[in-house]
């Protein structure tokens, strides 16, 4: 293995994937306590939050199945085996890996979601942001449903998602190069959005609320590179003979959305008031649009 040191063994993939994937679960769970201790009730960013990590729990398991027979293969490549995996292996492999890649866009856009909606509670408080922040939900919602139905309309419909296993490389191309694309944008929409909304606080409650913040765009940032690479990995052929890094980019991307989601919820403790608000009472409630488990007040 010496001559290929950027091949990851199955059982250090797998390791790295269920680490990530518990300390996900974890964050979400730790989330969801302190909210309702603090509060006494969930918004619509906790449900949005909670379900990018409960669908953790099948991706990453489908995720390391698929990778088990990548695996297989490329070492037979490399000379490591001596027989590639059955044909019925592979199949159930190519069908997995279609039922991974839609939990993997159900993942990300619930974790794009979860920051939509602690946004609109934390800094949607004048209208100019709130018709921001409309334009903005409104394309993250295009975007998901134009990668959504891409995964099972590319190949010519949905029972003939088979036909994939045969897709020519400029079709390939076009696909991976727009999810990445649309990814991206929306990303950096989410990223700018609160940078450009927030107002320039020097008190100590701004200066927690940008701490948050910036954590929270750092890891989005990781998030992102880990996007360029996955799809810059695809998009070149000869990087499968010497390296097999893109399973653990696959496996980890949108983990790291179902932690960056959970990880917004520190913000919502940090939250600046806007005195100056424009927006009147009536409008504001909606705010609080999504509460459960509200604890009326005697």
């Amino acid at each position: 293995m010496d001559e290929y040191p950027r091949i990851i063994s199955m059982p250090a993939l797998q390791g790295i994937a269920v680490t990530f994937a518990l300390l996900a679960l974890l964050l979400t769970l730790t989330r969801l306590v302190l909210t309702w201790r603090t509060s006494h009730r969930f918004h619509l960013d906790s449900l949005f939050s909670a379900t990018a990590a409960f669908l953790v729990i099948p991706y990453t398991i489908g995720t390391l199945i698929d990778d088990q027979v990548q695996y297989e293969m490329q070492a037979y490549s490399v000379g490591w085996e001596s027989s590639l995996p059955s044909l019925n292996r592979i199949e159930r492999a190519f069908k997995t890996e279609v039922a991974c890649t839609v939990f993997f866009w159900l993942i990300i856009y619930s974790s794009k979601a979860t920051f939509l909606t602690i946004y609109w509670r934390m800094i949607c408080e004048r209208r100019a942001a709130r018709n921001i922040w409309f334009i903005i939900s409104s394309l993250t919602a295009l975007f998901f449903g134009i990668i959504f139905l891409s995964v099972f309309w590319v190949c010519g419909s949905p029972g003939r998602v088979e036909a994939c296993q045969s897709m020519g490389e400029a079709a390939a191309t076009r696909l991976l190069t727009t999810w990445c694309v649309l990814n991206l944008v929306d990303f950096a929409l989410l990223i700018l959005f609160p940078l450009a909304i927030m107002p320039t606080s020097h008190t100590q409650h701004g200066k927690r609320q940008m701490a948050v913040m910036s954590a929270m765009l750092l890891l989005a940032a990781f998030f992102t590179s880990l996007d360029i690479l996955r799809t810059y990995w695809n998009l070149t052929i000869s990087l499968s003979d010497t390296t097999n890094l893109i399973l653990l980019w696959r496996v980890l991307q949108p983990i790291i959305a179902a932690m960056l989601a959970a990880l917004s919820g520190l913000a919502n403790w940090c939250r600046i008031s806007y005195p100056a608000s424009d927006v009147p009472e009536d409008d504001r409630s909606w705010i609080e649009i999504g509460d459960l488990g509200k604890v009326s007040e005697a």
